[in-house]
């Protein structure tokens, strides 16, 4: 318990203590809008990191507004601002253990919500196909994903045809290729 110094008064106390706090909390908006898998864990990491060491702030204000298959940037956001120091790999391994019931496919999960970071620098699909492939072997071993890993599967799915259909169109298909398909692409869906 701290003591109060005797000579100071009640009004100075709380004088100083409503500017320190305007002055040291930090106020985070961290919006994401894309309709496919964009986590983002290392990048939000370095800018919060960085925030913390050259903000030293007392406390945070946040708050998150997704879809919800962004619903794994979101926990790292989240963990992220309650203790900076969680490294990327320490994010992926929670996030991996709350999408999955059974620990034998954790490391599998963890590499899959890994996987998609790099296809936002390099836009290779194999990418995001990796990380699809990682995905359908989990849900083939898991009794009930549930709803978290359902999003999360469907994102990447829904990432992974798009990836692949950019791909499809720099090769400069003709009509006819382009109308055949996409209707490969309906009957996948």
């Amino acid at each position: 318990m701290t003591q109060r110094n005797p000579s100071s008064t009640q009004a100075d106390d709380s004088e100083s203590a409503s500017r320190r706090t305007a002055k040291n909390i930090w106020s985070v908006f961290h919006g994401n809008f894309n309709q496919v898998p964009f986590p983002n864990i290392g990048a939000s990491a370095q800018e919060i990191q960085y925030t913390v060491r050259q903000q030293k702030p007392d406390g945070v204000m946040a708050y998150r507004l997704a879809p919800f298959h962004q619903a794994i940037g979101d926990c790292a956001f989240m963990r992220l601002l309650w203790n900076p120091e969680l490294t990327v790999d320490q994010l992926a391994d929670e996030a991996a253990g709350l999408l999955v019931s059974q620990g034998k496919n954790r490391a599998k999960m963890k590499e899959a919500v890994l996987t998609p970071e790099p296809f936002w620098q390099d836009f290779k699909p194999e990418t995001v196909a990796k990380s699809k492939q990682l995905l359908d072997e989990v849900k083939a071993a898991e009794p009930s994903p549930g709803w978290w890993f359902d999003y999360t599967y469907d994102g990447v799915w829904m990432l992974a045809l798009v990836a692949e259909y950019a791909r499809f169109l720099r090769s400069e298909p003709t009509e006819k290729e382009r109308n055949k398909r996409r209707e490969e692409i309906v009957e996948q869906a």
